[in-house]
């Protein structure tokens, strides 16, 4: 109970290096072929996608659901559309640096 942050610490790296593992395209495990599934929709999509148009989506979209616990608050809805928007573009720069190291 002394090193709780040094415990979180290794817990957030290896669940760092678990989630590159599970992408990564030289692994061919049949059972983690849905997160890369996904992974890959999500990326494809929100890169297709122009950030204005996902600002007008979440923006006055989201708003419109009726569902009471969603905020309308236009800096969280619009935190909310860059944050989908910017990290399908991470997530293509990291998938392209795993790609283009060699698995030897």
């Amino acid at each position: 109970m002394a090193q709780p942050e040094c415990d979180d610490y290794r817990r957030n790296i290896c669940s760092n290096f678990w989630s590159a593992y599970c992408v990564s395209p030289h692994i061919s495990f049949p059972i983690l072929y849905p997160v890369r599934l996904l992974a890959t929709i999500y990326t494809d999509i929100f890169r297709s996608l122009p950030l204005l148009l996902v600002l007008f989506l979440v923006g006055l979209g989201v708003p419109g659901l009726p569902i009471s616990w969603i905020t309308n608050s236009a800096v969280v809805l619009g935190t909310v559309s860059l944050i989908l928007t910017y990290s399908a573009y991470v997530a293509e720069v990291i998938r392209a640096g795993i790609e283009a190291v060699n698995p030897a």
